[in-house]
C-alpha cells in the first residue's frame, strides 16, 4: 500500500511533464506561430496595440510558469517588441498604466526561478558576466554628482540605470541558465521564432507599402514615420537568423527569402542608416552561406545571391520616386543636425569627463524633440557613452566591446556564431547614427539574448558545427575536372 501511495504521485507528476512537453511543443511548432503571428497582424490592423502587447505578455507570463526553459517566450517577446517600439513618446504617467502587467511579469520571473531551480554547481554567469558589471556600475553612477535625489531617482531615470546597466545583466544570466540543453535543436527552435517574429514585421511594413502603391498614401508618408529608424533597427537585427534558418535549418528557400524581406523592409522605412545597414547584412549572410556551404547547395545560394542583387538593382532604378527622397535625406539638414549634437556631446565630455551628465541631461532638446520617455540621444552610441557616463563609461563600454569581439572570434567558429556577429555588425551600425544601444526594450536586450544564446549553443560545438573553407581534398571531390 505504502509503494502504491509512493508511486502515484510519480504518476501525476509524469503527467504533468508529458503535458507541459506537448504544450511547449505545440507552442514552438510552425503552425502555432503562424497563427500568432496572424493574429496579432490583425490587431496591429485594427489599431490594437495595446492588445497585442497584453496577450503576448501574457503568453509569457504563461510559458514562464508551464516550461523550464525560455525559447517558447521568444516569440510573444518579439510581438510585445514590435508593440512597443512608439513607448518611448509616453509620459511617465502614461507608462505607469503598463506597471501592472511589468509587476505580473516580476512574479512569474520568480516563481519560474522558485519553481525550476538551477542546482549551485549548474550555475552559469558567462563570459560576458564582469564587462556588463562594469557597463552597470557605469550606468549607475553616470551624472551621478551632478543630478538631485528627486531627478536621479525618478521613474524615468531608474528605469534606464537599471534597463541598461544590471537589469541587462540579469537578463543574461537568467537566459544562461534558462536555455534548453538539447543545442541542436535549439538552435533552430531559436532562430525559428525569431524567423516567425521577423514575418510579423515584413507584414506591417507591406501594410504600410500596400496604403503607398494603392494610392492611400503618398511615397513621403514611409518618411514621416517617427519611429522608421527603430523599426528598421530591430527588422536587421532579426534577419540575420533568417538567413541562419535557409543555411543550417530546414528552410533553404523560406529563410533566405524572409532575410532578404526584413533587409528590404528596412529599406521601405527610408532610414538611411537601415538602408546602409541592410545592404551590408545581406551581403555578408549571401557571401558567407555561398563559401560555407557544400557543393550542391552552393549552386542555389550562388543563383540566389545574384537574383537579389539584380532585383534589389531594378527596385533602385524603377522606384525613382523612391529612390529620390532617399537621396534627399542624404543630403538634406538631418545630416547638419547630427553634426551639431555630436559636438555638443563632445562639449558635455569637456566639460564633465569623469562620470558625464547622467542619461536626464536635456542638452540637446534644442536641435531634436525626443519622446518622453526617451533619454536625450546624442545620435551616435560613442558620443552617447562619452557624454553620459565620462571616461568611467569609455572604459567600462570599451571592455564590453571587447569582450563581445573575442567572444566572436573565438574557437570554434559556427555558423551561428557568424550570424550572431552579424547581427552585432548590423547593431553597431545603426548606432552609429541612431543608437538604439540606449533603448533597452527591444534593442539591448535582444542583443543580450544573442549573446546568451551563442554562448549556450556554441560552447561545445561538434566538428559538425565547425565550419571552415573547403580543402583541397574536398575541392576536388566537388569538382572532379581539377583532380
Amino acid at each position: 500500500m505504502t509503494s502504491a501511495l509512493k508511486s502515484r504521485p510519480a504518476r501525476v507528476s509524469d503527467k504533468i511533464s508529458s503535458a507541459t512537453a506537448k504544450l511547449r511543443k505545440i507552442a514552438l511548432s510552425g503552425p502555432f506561430m503562424f497563427f500568432a503571428v496572424g493574429l496579432n497582424f490583425l490587431l496591429y490592423q485594427l489599431d490594437c496595440i495595446n492588445a497585442i502587447i497584453v496577450m503576448n505578455a501574457l503568453a509569457i507570463v504563461l510559458f514562464l510558469v508551464c516550461f523550464r526553459d525560455v525559447l517558447p517566450c521568444l516569440l510573444p517577446f518579439l510581438s510585445v517588441c514590435f508593440g512597443t517600439i512608439n513607448y518611448y513618446s509616453l509620459t511617465p504617467d502614461g507608462l505607469k498604466k503598463l506597471l501592472p502587467l511589468a509587476a505580473i511579469g516580476a512574479v512569474a520571473l520568480v516563481l519560474h526561478m522558485v519553481i525550476y531551480p538551477v542546482k549551485k554547481e549548474d550555475i552559469r554567469i558567462g563570459k560576458q558576466f564582469w564587462s556588463m558589471f562594469a557597463i552597470g556600475v557605469a550606468a549607475t553612477l553616470a551624472g551621478a554628482n551632478l543630478v538631485n535625489a528627486e531627478t536621479y531617482f525618478s521613474l524615468k531615470n531608474v528605469y534606464y540605470v537599471l534597463a541598461l546597466g544590471f537589469g541587462a545583466l540579469a537578463a543574461y544570466v537568467f537566459v544562461l541558465n534558462y536555455l534548453p540543453s538539447d543545442k541542436k535543436a535549439a538552435k533552430k527552435e531559436f532562430s525559428a521564432c525569431i524567423y516567425f517574429g521577423g514575418l510579423f514585421g515584413v507584414l506591417q511594413m507591406a501594410a504600410l507599402l500596400y496604403a503607398v502603391l494603392s494610392g492611400k498614401e503618398p511615397v513621403e508618408f514611409l518618411a514621416r514615420q517617427r519611429y522608421r529608424n527603430n523599426f528598421a533597427a530591430l527588422m536587421l537585427m532579426l534577419a540575420p537568423f533568417s538567413f541562419y534558418q535557409s543555411f543550417a535549418g530546414n528552410r533553404r528557400f523560406l529563410g533566405y527569402f524572409m532575410g532578404v524581406l526584413q533587409a528590404a523592409s528596412a529599406c521601405v522605412t527610408l532610414s538611411r542608416a537601415g538602408f546602409v545597414t541592410a545592404i551590408a547584412v545581406v551581403a555578408a549572410c549571401g557571401v558567407f552561406c555561398i563559401l560555407f556551404s557544400d557543393y550542391k547547395n552552393r549552386k542555389f545560394y550562388v543563383k540566389t545571391f545574384v537574383v537579389t542583387v539584380i532585383c534589389a538593382g531594378l527596385v533602385l532604378v524603377l522606384a525613382d520616386n523612391y529612390f529620390d527622397i532617399l537621396s534627399k535625406r542624404f543630403d538634406g539638414a538631418g545630416s547638419d543636425v547630427r553634426t551639431k549634437i555630436w559636438k555638443l556631446g563632445f562639449s558635455v565630455f569637456k566639460e564633465h569627463p569623469i562620470l558625464g551628465a547622467g542619461w536626464m541631461a536635456e542638452g540637446n532638446s534644442e536641435y531634436v524633440s525626443t519622446g518622453s520617455f526617451s533619454i536625450y540621444w546624442y545620435h551616435n552610441s560613442f558620443v552617447q557613452i562619452a557624454a553620459s557616463t565620462g571616461m568611467l563609461g569609455i572604459l567600462c563600454y570599451g571592455f564590453g566591446y571587447v569582450q563581445k569581439i573575442y567572444s566572436i572570434i573565438s574557437k570554434p567558429f559556427t555558423a551561428f556564431k557568424f550570424f550572431v556577429a552579424v547581427t552585432f555588425g548590423g547593431y553597431m551600425m545603426m548606432n552609429m547614427l541612431h543608437p538604439i544601444e540606449f533603448t533597452p526594450v527591444p534593442y539591448l536586450i535582444l542583443m543580450t539574448i544573442a549573446f546568451a544564446a551563442m554562448e549556450v549553443f556554441d560552447e561545445k560545438a561538434t566538428d559538425g558545427e565547425k565550419l571552415k573553407f573547403m580543402c583541397k581534398s574536398e575541392i576536388a571531390a566537388y569538382y572532379p575536372s581539377l583532380k
